[in-house]
């Protein structure tokens, strides 16, 4: 077994209501009264790989952020910067001694799309293997989303997948494999762990957190696409244009600069997300004078345009 050199972190917000996946049993569940205007009260999943060593925490989850229709990414640092943790963990007796502080680091970040009292807990795991295999999911890019699709993924089996990877102690994968498929939502990660944690959630008019969410009112004529273009922003470039997923879409533009082009990324209200010195993979030839779109998936690491047909993917140097 690998040896366990850090620590994983479940986070569930069960309060979190999203937008039904397009799925055969959203009717049914409409007529139960699980489905409420196209949501459900599902809940939302991440999780933190904390370093024994260094105390550095990354962040992860999954979900229908900047991606086409049906389809989820995986996010952390490297693909949305907003999510890098500031807070270093600190250990006494494999403990977190410093996890409130670092729990509500999470909480009041709006990028999170947390929603409601944030849920924890965490154990040992080889955080090595773990990275492995969600670098691996990550870099399969777009991934069909939803509870129950066959080589699908949604946030709550990410973090599971994510866990289970790292190698726990027996007792904990035997909750994981087994006891998570009697009832496959987020705040079940959290009951199969340990040291259980609860931060209550933030001011329900924090303008950061509507910044993020969107308002959406979902009919039976928009539920079947992704987030349509906001009001453009008097802050950013008029010529900056809009990429949606189901949950969440930016704004992105772009700029030649000496050998290479800047890119920047948006929220929907004109926050800025991330912005850098990128260049052009490939050996096709983008001409910048001519209309292009910027296309799926683009993030913080990557960008994809299409023009002409053409599929253009644009890499981050810095």
């Amino acid at each position: 077994m690998a040896k366990h050199n850090g620590m994983t972190i479940a986070i569930a917000w069960p309060e979190f209501i999203g937008k039904q996946p397009g799925s055969w049993y959203d009717m049914p569940m409409r007529w139960l009264g699980h489905n409420k205007n196209f949501q459900y009260k599902v809940g939302h999943a991440s999780l933190i790989l904390v370093d024994f060593a260094s105390g550095n925490c990354s962040y992860f989850d999954c979900g229908r952020y900047h991606a086409p229709y049906q389809h989820g990414r995986i996010r952390d640092v490297t693909t949305d910067a907003n999510l890098e943790i500031h807070t270093k963990a600190n250990f006494f007796n494999n403990k977190i001694t410093n996890i409130k502080e670092l729990l509500n680091e999470i909480q009041n970040n709006e990028t999170t799309f947390g929603m409601g009292p944030l849920y924890a807990s965490y154990c040992p795991v080889n955080i090595e293997s773990s990275r492995s295999k969600i670098k691996e999911l990550q870099n399969k890019e777009a991934i069909p989303f939803g509870p129950f699709v066959i080589n699908g993924i949604n946030c709550c089996r990410f973090v599971r997948n994510g866990i289970l990877a790292g190698t726990p102690e027996l007792k904990y994968r035997f909750k994981l494999r087994y006891l998570w498929r009697l009832k496959p939502m987020p705040i079940t990660n959290i009951n199969c762990l340990s040291n259980k944690i609860i931060i209550p959630e933030i001011a329900a008019d924090n303008p950061k957190r509507q910044h993020h969410h969107s308002n959406t009112v979902y009919t039976k004529e928009n539920v079947k696409g992704t987030l349509p273009a906001p009001t453009r922003p008097e802050n950013i470039p008029k010529d900056s244009q809009w990429l949606g997923g189901e949950v969440a879409g930016g704004w992105f533009w772009l700029k030649p600069i000496d050998e290479g082009y800047l890119i920047n990324r948006y929220s929907s209200a004109g926050i800025p997300e991330c912005n850098g010195k990128f260049r052009l993979g490939g050996s096709g030839f983008f001409n910048i004078r001519k209309p292009y779109s910027f296309s799926y998936l683009s993030h913080c690491s990557k960008v994809t345009i299409i023009q002409n047909d053409e599929v253009f993917e644009f890499l981050r140097e810095d």
